[in-house]
């Protein structure tokens, strides 16, 4: 217990230290561990403990990343991801082999060095990019699916290597029963993620209980990584294809969600762990040794990595990103060393070495991260590259540009019909289970989790979306949602409240429209009386334009000067504006006439900005369009200007039958 709880402190200690000195939190977690440490004599931590700490930490690790994996993420950069990869992890272990030799290592210790160089850290890669505000540019996709490439090719070369290493002598056959468990694990999760897990998840959901969905999942994650490990396979390993299967369940954004702060706490546990089995008197003893692994490993690896990016067509920044923000090594190096060490593979001092190497690469790794924008300025200030970064942006992804629909009961649903009925593309957020099932049987685009989770935001293409929709009676949850989402200028909010207390508090906030329920009841009861009345539809909308702005404007203004004052004058002069549909009616003297000819702006002073002419819509009509009959158009213009001009536009023979019916 006393270990458990000097780890999360010395944690917290450096965290808070990496971020007053504007460094990943993962630097200070490793040079907490380094402080803290037993070889330090800063504690009696036993060693033991700790390695099963970073056991449980990595694991955990392992399964979110593979909750984070996207099979359509990687489709779109799977030339690089995918067969770039496979190449770099088999040159770079040739490298890591032939840098073993010349140190004098033997056979073994040489391939073990080369497969645990071979991948570079997803969890350190994934923070950094965080920290730095990177995650959703190509470069940072780049890496992080080429690291989780890297992670399932390495599971196994590393089964086939503890069989080479166990023989002495390779052979297929006693490579068969390590390589069919692994494979018949793999097969077996695929059925149990495919058919099993997602029944168990939504049997838990059912309840609509966070601390139980939590647990289930962590259960999952621990409890198959074990099933695992009583196969003869990694710990880890059975955890990774955890979440690899699950990933693309209907339940995989809302288990991710869960997990990010049980992640986080045991990435803590972890990356504090790997600092304190570092061996500063060791790595003092042998600090040549070590930096020669070190820079041998990082130039080897990040020069193929930058290789590969260039010959597929990736260029500029985006080789030297790969070169500096891939400069850590796997966390699955950890494990494997340390399989190799309780397999005999590899020598306690070779165990060692790699040991401090892997800790050093993930201390420097998130510093050289940031050497990638000076670097790339200095090549562009020397070299013929002009200043425009092509290739920094994210590829057109399939949901962009869409509605994102956050609602109480029956809400999202009726506004998910619309948008489904329209063709136009949306997503919904649904934290009820009953009603997510509910809206998946009406084959409504939805994803299942908490709408203030930025896990789940982030799943919805909150960064890519054009609207979002916010139908909620709960205050908290609004707000913390906008919170979120106020910051990226391309979204636009619009809200229901349901008070006028509400309604000038949000009022407040330039990004967010407002829609009041009473109101837009209200409207609806006017509108069908009126219609029933025979009042013209295009007269309806005139007037309840006119009405909804006046109830919309904000029910106390005030006179603070400055900003507030130029505010109060924008929507005075709004107000004396109207915008209004209006169809042009059978007989009326616009029919055949251009907009030049009907000179609606030199009589009237209105301004027509669209034409509908039945599903064609004609946006800023040019002065030669020629109207005709039932056309809706857009006009914008005074309140009297417009309605004097409505009253002008209708055929004589209705004005005089208006006025025989009022005169009865």
């Amino acid at each position: 217990m006393l270990d458990l709880v000097l780890v999360i402190v010395a944690g917290l200690a450096g965290a808070v230290v990496a971020r007053m000195l504007n460094q990943p939190l993962i630097l200070g977690y490793i040079l907490a561990g380094v402080l803290v440490g037993p070889h330090t004599g800063g504690t009696t931590v036993d060693i033991a403990n700790v390695e099963k700490l970073a056991d449980i930490g990595v694991a955990l690790l392992l399964f979110s990343l593979g909750l984070e994996f996207s099979k359509k993420d990687i489709r779109s950069i799977s030339g690089l991801a995918v067969y770039g990869t496979l190449i770099q992890v088999g040159l770079t272990v040739t490298c890591g082999y032939f840098i073993g030799q010349y140190v004098g290592w033997g056979l073994h210790s040489s391939l073990w060095f080369g497969l645990a160089i071979a991948s570079s850290s997803t969890a350190v890669i994934m923070k950094t990019l965080v920290s730095r505000g990177n995650m959703n540019t190509l470069s940072g996709k780049l890496m992080m699916g080429m690291s989780i490439v890297q992670d399932v090719t390495l599971i196994p070369l590393m089964i086939l290597l503890l069989q080479f290493g166990k023989e002495g002598e390779f052979s297929w056959a006693s490579a068969a029963m390590p390589i069919g468990m692994a494979v018949a694990f793999v097969a077996v999760m695929h059925i149990f993620g495919a058919m099993v897990a997602p029944l168990l998840l939504r049997w838990i959901a059912r309840w609509n209980s966070r601390e139980l969905f939590s647990l289930c999942i962590v259960a999952l994650g621990l409890g198959l990584g074990w099933v695992s490990y009583q196969m003869g396979l990694s710990f880890a390993f059975g955890a990774f294809v955890a979440g690899l299967v699950l990933s693309d369940s209907d339940y995989g954004h809302r288990a991710l969600s869960e997990l990010v702060p049980v992640r986080d706490i045991f990435g803590l546990l972890f990356f504090v762990s790997i600092g304190m089995l570092l061996d500063v008197r060791f790595l003092y003893e042998h600090l040549g040794m070590v930096l020669f692994l070190f820079v041998s490993a990082a130039c080897s690896r990040g020069l193929i990595l930058s290789g590969m990016s260039w010959l597929f067509g990736y260029r500029r920044v985006i080789p030297i990103a790969m070169f500096f923000g891939m400069l850590a090594i796997s966390e699955i190096a950890f494990v494997l060393i340390r399989m190799g060490l309780n397999e005999g593979a590899i020598s306690e001092e070779v165990y060692s070495l790699i040991l401090n190497t892997v800790v050093v690469s993930m201390v420097v790794g998130p510093i050289a991260s940031g050497l990638t924008t000076p670097v790339y300025d200095f090549i562009k200030r020397h070299s013929r590259l002009d200043g425009k970064i092509r290739n920094m942006s994210l590829p057109e992804d399939s949901l962009s540009k869409h509605i994102i629909v956050v609602g109480d009961d029956g809400a999202s649903r009726d506004i998910g019909i619309v948008l489904n009925r329209l063709s136009l593309p949306y997503v919904i957020i649904e934290s009820n289970h009953k009603v997510y099932r509910q809206l998946k049987h009406l084959n409504l685009n939805v994803i299942y989790g908490d709408p203030t989770s930025e896990t789940i935001l982030t799943g919805a293409g909150i960064s890519r979306c054009r609207v979002l929709l916010l139908m909620m009676k709960d205050e908290q949850t609004r707000d913390s949602i906008i919170r979120h989402v106020r910051h990226i200028p391309s979204v636009r909010i619009i809200v229901q409240a349901d008070t006028i207390e509400e309604m000038v508090h949000l009022r407040g906030k330039d990004e967010v429209e407002v829609i009041h329920p009473d109101f837009e009841a209200a409207f609806e009861v006017a509108r069908q009386t009126l219609l029933h009345l025979g009042i013209p539809a295009e007269e309806i909308h005139h007037y309840l334009s006119l009405a909804r702005k006046e109830l919309y404007t904000e029910p106390s203004v005030r006179h603070k000067g400055g900003q507030e004052d130029l505010a109060r004058l924008l929507r005075q002069a709004q107000q004396r504006l109207t915008s209004a549909w209006v169809q042009i009616p059978q007989g009326a003297n616009l029919i055949g006439k251009t907009l030049s000819e009907a000179q609606v702006r030199t009589l009237y002073g209105i301004t027509v900005t669209g034409v509908m002419r039945g599903e064609e819509f004609t946006p800023n009509p040019p002065a030669d369009f020629r109207l005709q009959e039932k056309d809706f158009l857009a006009v914008m213009g005074q309140p009297e200007q417009c309605q004097k001009w409505i009253q002008d536009m209708k055929p004589k023979n209705v004005e005089e039958n208006n006025e025989r019916s009022d005169s009865k």
